[in-house]
């Protein structure tokens, strides 16, 4: 007989990264993908008669995907599998240059792509760690020379990171 099929675990991956499907493989037949329902015309099948087939190209949204496996005189078997795409934000922000001293004001510019985001982490000295969590942010550098901040914006667990340069003039020599 057909070997009855298995669509695998469902998954759940933001939009900027490639699913893996995980169907079983079957021993008598052969299997094959298909898109039951998704938003906005479905992905793409790597290869739609591979049981680990990437899922690409997906729209944020639920993606309901069927692994077939039929040897043509056996009844068919047909597994269903839903394939969760969250959006991911587009991380961007401005930031003016000033001299040593003065406030110097990130303003956050991220694009959210359809999602909320949920958080915002700036790194203003370069060391790796957050120093605050604020949309938008202000810092004082009390030393001159270019600099880089960095914001990674989270949305629905999927994150971008922007990091921009930026200079800090020396205070004038009285």
């Amino acid at each position: 007989g057909t070997t009855p099929s298995n669509a695998g675990f469902d998954i759940y991956k933001c939009d900027i990264e490639v699913p893996t499907l995980g169907a079983n493989s079957p021993s008598n037949g052969s299997g094959s993908w298909s898109i039951i329902s998704a938003p906005s015309g479905g992905g793409t099948f790597s290869d739609s008669a591979d049981n680990t087939a990437t899922y690409s190209n997906a729209a944020p949204g639920v993606h309901t995907l069927a692994w077939t496996i039929t040897n043509g005189t056996c009844p068919t078997y047909v597994d269903l599998v839903d394939v969760y795409i969250a959006g991911t934000p587009t991380a961007n922000f401005s930031v003016a240059n000033d001299c040593a001293g003065n406030p110097i004001n990130f303003v956050d510019q991220t694009t959210a792509n359809g999602t909320s985001i949920s958080s915002w982490a700036w790194d203003l000295t370069g060391d790796g760690n957050a120093n605050t969590l604020n949309q938008n942010a202000t810092y004082f550098y009390n030393t001159a020379g270019p600099k880089q901040a960095q914001l990674i914006v989270t949305s629905q667990g999927c994150s971008d990171t922007a990091v921009v340069a930026f200079e800090v003039y020396p205070l004038p020599q009285i």
